[in-house]
């Protein structure tokens, strides 16, 4: 036994041993009790406690028997032991019976004995009492037991004005709520902990601690939606009867009133209505704010619908009517016609299909509907509407699964038999006919689709609805059209197109989406071309697609009548309008056949071979610029054909040029290798040595990339030789350049020196100093690869030199970068270090006044990247001298952090600490 406890025992001792009755009615006594409750272990032991203070209230009731809460509460406890450790029991109160199982039902029957004979808040004691059995009852938590406990002290705690056990027993049982959502999974579950915490957290005295496992439950219950799991944890940590406590609740009721409309779920639905009853249990003010109490009572009718508990109806009817509230007509029929509840139900389960998707939902919506219709006889006035909604939920069900049409065709024909002339649901009734019956036409079931949809037509006033209707009697006249012959065929294309016009104009009027009336629209159009011929057709068609971006479907059908028109050149004559449509639709189009297909049909507008030629190398360019290089290609290919049909050799020499280029951008270098090879040998027939030499340098480019660097060389020296004899010196030196970084590249620096050095006398002769100036770059290359570090230093010296005095002074600076990089990855620190000192030197006189101490900056940190720390170290020391030359507090403490970093990495723990500190 605990401290507490035995002193409890000490006491009830003393007293059968002096039998002093005051040793009992101490007030003292009862604080002992509790002490001694709060100190249980929450195992086996605890019996022994339970046990004294059964013996205690037996003695106050045998000494005044009048006082029979004494009696009630020693049998609450007296029944606690004989679960726990039947042992322990009085010798007199020992039954002959089976021992009751220590089991999960049996703790939940204990409070529920206890609720029943004792006032839980008679003694403090008792209280925690019911935490115990509680806390017993929900260690290994099943359902049954966790909905028992959960009605039970949800009654009980609403019954008390501040009952001081609940906020405890509450906790208790959400925290095994939560361990049973970890068990099951089930959502109900989750939702159920979450109200169960809240109410707790509402019990209690507020503040911010202590609502950890209410948290804990919100993020099971609430994923990735923080403002919902922020409302509820304001509403926990609010202050009792306060303004704030009533404001918390008013934004948790109004959040989660629109979570349960958005998403219709039954369980979201229950999570606002709870949110309402703690708001009304809760409100600082006696009388609850109106946001509050309508939609309360509002949601408390849904949860009629959902679940058919009349104590919700009344509930919220009653309070409607306090607030003056008129009711519709469809709630006052609620309590006394199931059929209406069934209808609002059908309802509440196509708007959850509506948000969700998911078949099943569809198929639970198309059960209710059928159960309503099932209860709604000849005669009702809700017949025809249910039938209705019936008809078209079983529509979608047919068409979400392609299955039989045959029962939404007889629901919207009994739905259509249940509607009087006048009925306002007939025309609804007709346009689920005409649906359900498209959905597999026959000759005689497309008579009587375009009847029925011409009927809903006449009837229906509503611009949504004949915009719809429209669209569905040209897609059946479209259908009859294709398995009809002769004059009727024809006219039923006509009216087709007919039909489809007046549903894009209305959706046009009505400001509605025009993407589905225009669909249709462009598939009658395409239908009557195929049929009749005839570009006008045809091009209002594509004008048409051209607004439609994303339909594939559609160009997909476009495609395959462009395919016909291109088998039969005769079938459509082309005229500009129709060919700009065709170029500008297979510009948008991202299908690569449709669009290829559109382009060879636009481009038969053109009249010569040449000029179909120059037309393909405009729309090749703008594909290009798009991006779109594999169609580009595909044109490149034609014009090349058309040129050479028209014996433009020139032309489609440049044409294989650019698809040359084509195939690079695209990666595929033995195909560009091919175009640029077959424009060469145009141009050297043609006796054009530039271009040739164009087309040699693009291939030796190629070669190059693809790491052939001899084959590179060939390539460019062919070029320089070309351009040598045809008197061409600045192409000759650009391919000497070219040529030169083909030889580093081949491992040859001797050839390098030459090449670049004859780049470099003929740019100078040509008085280019700055390019000059560059060819010595790859001479200090080659000097580096030779090992002749004084030379390289020499010629990056000279090219630096000549770059910034012909104004390049940022060139020069790049290069000295580039060079220093290579030096020190070669192992060259020094020669490196003499190339960055230039380039800050350059930067020191060209720049501006902070740019040198940042270049020792980012040298500096290069090089400790690179594992160079004392240079390094030296670099940011001169970025520090810098930087403190010109005040740049910020720049010198980050080289300060730097260096700092540097003496760690060493080892010298004491220089870093001073530096850091600096």
């Amino acid at each position: 036994m605990t401290d507490p406890a035995e002193m409890l025992a000490a006491r009830i001792e003393r007293f059968e041993q002096d039998a002093d009755p005051g040793l009992i009615w101490d007030a003292a006594a009862l604080v002992e009790a509790e002490q001694a409750m709060l100190a249980c272990a929450g195992d086996r032991s605890d019996a022994a406690t339970w046990r004294l203070i059964g013996i205690l209230h037996l003695a106050r009731y045998r000494l005044d028997p009048r006082t029979t809460r004494e009696a009630s509460v020693a049998g609450a406890f007296f029944a606690a032991v004989a679960v726990l450790d039947p042992g322990r029991l009085p010798e007199k109160l020992r039954g002959s019976g089976r021992t009751p199982d220590d089991a999960a039902g049996t703790w939940a029957g204990l409070v529920e004995e206890v609720f029943r004979h004792v006032d839980p808040d008679a003694y403090r004691h008792v209280g925690l009492l019911i935490h115990a059995l509680v806390r017993r009852a929900m260690m290994r938590p099943t359902q049954e037991v966790s909905e028992r406990l959960g009605q039970l002290l949800l009654e009980e705690s609403m019954r008390a004005a501040d009952p001081a056990w609940a906020p405890g027993a509450l906790e208790l049982l959400g925290a095994g709520l939560v361990r049973l959502h970890a068990l099951t999974g089930a959502r109900e579950v989750i939702g159920d902990a979450v109200h169960v915490l809240l109410r707790a957290a509402l019990a209690g005295r507020g503040g911010a601690a202590g609502h950890g496992e209410l948290a804990a439950a919100l993020a099971l219950a609430a994923p990735g939606d923080p403002e919902l799991v922020r409302a509820y944890l304001a509403v926990a940590e609010s202050l009792p009867g306060t303004q704030d406590r009533s404001q918390a609740l008013l934004t948790l009721a109004e959040l989660t009133q629109a979570r349960a409309a958005l998403s219709c779920l039954d369980g979201d639905l229950l999570a606002f209505i709870r949110a309402g009853q703690c708001a009304v249990d809760f409100w600082h003010e006696q009388w609850v704010h109106p946001g509050v109490l309508a939609p309360y009572a509002t949601g408390l009718i849904e949860w009629f619908v959902v679940t058919g508990d009349e104590r919700s109806l009344e509930a919220g009817t009653e309070m409607l009517g306090a607030l003056h509230v008129t009711s519709s007509e469809t709630e006052r029929g609620l309590g006394t016609d199931p059929v209406v509840r069934l209808v609002l139900l059908g309802e509440r389960r196509w708007r959850r299909y509506g948000v969700s998707g998911d078949l099943a939902d569809l198929d639970v919506a198309v059960e209710v509907m059928r159960e309503a219709a099932g209860q709604a006889p000849a005669g009702h006035p809700e017949r025809a509407t249910v039938l209705a909604g019936l008809a078209n939920a079983l529509l979608r069900r047919a068409v979400v699964t392609g299955g039989d049409p045959a029962e939404p065709i007889a629901a919207a024909r009994a739905a259509l038999a249940a509607c009087g002339e006048r009925d306002p649901a007939r025309p609804e009734a007709l346009l689920l006919l005409g649906q359900a019956l498209k959905l597999r036409l026959t000759t005689e079931s497309a008579d009587e689709a375009v009847a029925a949809l011409r009927a809903a037509l006449e009837e229906g006033e509503r611009p949504a609805f004949r915009t719809e209707a429209y669209g569905l009697v040209s897609e059946v006249l479209r259908w009859r059209a294709a398995h009809a012959e002769g004059e009727r065929r024809a006219e039923d294309l006509d009216d087709a197109v007919r039909s489809a016009r007046q549903g894009v104009e209305l959706a046009m009027k009505s400001a509605r989406d025009q993407d589905p009336a225009q669909r249709t629209l462009s598939r009658a159009l395409l239908a009557r071309f195929s049929a009749q011929g005839g570009t006008r057709d045809l091009g209002e068609a594509l004008e048409l697609a051209l607004t439609r971006d994303g339909d594939a479907d559609l160009r997909s059908e476009l495609s395959a009548v462009i395919g016909a028109v291109l088998d039969d050149p005769e079938a459509a004559p082309l005229d500009e309008q129709l060919a700009g449509a065709a170029t500008e639709l297979a510009l948008s189009s991202p299908d690569e056949d449709v669009a290829l297909k559109l382009l060879r049909f636009a481009s038969r507008r053109a009249g010569t071979p040449g000029e179909r030629g120059e037309v393909l190398l405009g729309v090749a360019a703008r594909l290009a610029e798009l991006g779109r290089f594999h169609t580009a290609g595909g044109v490149l290919g034609w014009a090349t054909e058309a040129f050479e049909a028209a014996g433009l050799p020139a032309r489609a020499a440049y044409a294989l040029s650019r698809e040359g280029a084509n195939h690079e951008e695209l990666g595929e270098p033995g195909r560009a290798l091919a175009a640029f090879g077959r424009s060469a040998e145009v141009y050297r027939e043609l006796g054009d040595a530039q271009a040739e030499a164009r087309q040699l340098g693009a291939m030796g480019r190629i070669h190059l990339r693809s790491g052939d660097a001899a084959r590179a060389v060939e390539h460019h020296l062919r070029a320089a030789g070309l351009c040598e004899r045809a008197g061409l010196a600045a192409e000759e030196a650009a391919h000497q350049g070219h040529a030169a970084e083909a030889y580093l590249a081949a491992g040859d620096p001797e050839g390098a020196v030459a090449c670049a050095g004859r780049a470099r006398d003929l740019h100078l002769g040509l008085g280019e100093t700055e390019a000059a100036a560059l060819a010595l770059v790859h001479a200090a290359r080659a000097a580096v690869d030779q090992g002749d570090l004084v030379a390289a230093g020499e010629r990056m010296a000279a090219c630096a030199i000549e770059l910034e005095a012909a104004g390049a002074w940022e060139e020069a600076c790049g290069r000295l970068d580039a060079q220093a990089v290579l030096l020190a990855g070669r192992g060259h620190r020094a020669q490196a270090a003499a190339c960055e000192t230039r380039l800050v030197e350059i930067v020191r006189r060209r720049g501006q006044r902070r740019e040198p101490a940042d270049e020792w900056y980012r040298i500096a940190r290069r090089r400790r990247a690179h594992g160079d720390a004392a240079g390094a170290r030296l670099a940011f020391e001169l970025a520090e001298r810098d930087y403190d030359a010109i005040g740049h507090h910020d720049g010198a403490g980050s080289v300060r952090y730097h260096l700092g970093v540097l003496s760690y990495g060493e080892g010298d723990a004491g220089r870093a600490a001073e530096e850091f500190g600096a």
